[in-house]
């Protein structure tokens, strides 16, 4: 309660003062103070607003952030598929800039998954990863999946995945996870040539379509960042995940796959 008091008053003063970072970092700590309250569904709303403008001011480890605490919460609402997309997302960006205390929440957001699935051998050798690793910060959540984990297996089926584990390392754990999911239809967020070009156009962000507009018209990352005024490394962030979500991987794909949706006039 008085976390949640500090917070909401931080937020208000960085809403006067018109700080953007400062009102994306406490809705990023308010929305976990919600989801640790048990209040999924105010967790999730104040994830998806941290993460909106955390899109918007170029935040990488913001955005990953947001997602993870948007997954955490849609998975206690019961939205599997949509606490997947968000959990896939925060643990691809955290190996993109190698954010490795967000490598190992988001695994344990999957780890959960699994357990929930059945798969406690997997979920075993992957909780022994992120259990033992200096950057979990998780460690009364994971030592609790453990728990649960060994109640679902015999002692001997327990021992030989917690010794697999061991012999296992983050990154190369977490990028087999991310493979391993974004091989699931349910969860890949990229569209398909029958996708509804009113539906992907809700996906992408104001700032998405500006620089996708600047795109079109032929000017340079650069010439794109003076515009708009973010530097270069974020404007070309933001036109990976514009590849991403238009399913394409060039600028000419991209502007072609932009014109069949209507996306540019």
């Amino acid at each position: 309660d008085k976390a949640r008091e500090a917070l909401l008053e931080s937020l208000a003063l960085n809403q006067r003062n018109g700080n953007l970072w400062g009102i994306a970092n406490a809705l990023h700590i308010l929305s976990g103070v919600e989801w640790d309250s048990d209040n999924y569904a105010e967790a999730k709303r104040l994830g998806e607003e941290s993460l909106k403008l955390s899109q918007e001011l170029g935040l990488q480890w913001g955005v990953a952030l947001a997602h993870q605490y948007t997954a955490f919460a849609a998975f206690r609402l019961g939205e599997r598929d949509t606490g997947l997309r968000h959990m896939r997302e925060a643990l691809r960006l955290a190996l993109d800039f190698q954010i490795v205390v967000y490598i190992a929440e988001a695994m344990t957001g999957f780890i959960e998954v699994k357990l929930d699935a059945g798969d406690a051998v997997s979920a075993v050798e992957l909780l022994m990863v992120v259990h033992r690793h200096p950057a979990n910060w998780m460690r009364r959540q994971t030592a609790r999946l453990l728990a649960r984990a060994e109640k679902l297996l015999l002692p001997e089926t327990f021992q030989a995945a917690v010794d697999r584990g061991k012999r296992l390392d983050l990154e190369t754990a977490a990028r087999g996870l991310l493979a391993e999911y974004s091989a699931s239809p349910a969860i890949i967020a990229q569209p398909t040539q029958t996708t509804p070009a009113a539906a992907l156009q809700e996906s992408l962000t104001e700032r998405e379509l500006e620089i996708l507009s600047g795109i079109a018209e032929g000017l340079s990352n650069q010439e794109i960042a003076d515009r708009v005024i973010l530097a270069l490394s974020t404007v070309k962030w933001y036109i990976n995940q514009l590849y991403g979500k238009l399913g394409v991987s060039s600028r000419t794909q991209a502007i072609a796959r932009a014109r069949e949706l209507h996306l540019l006039v």
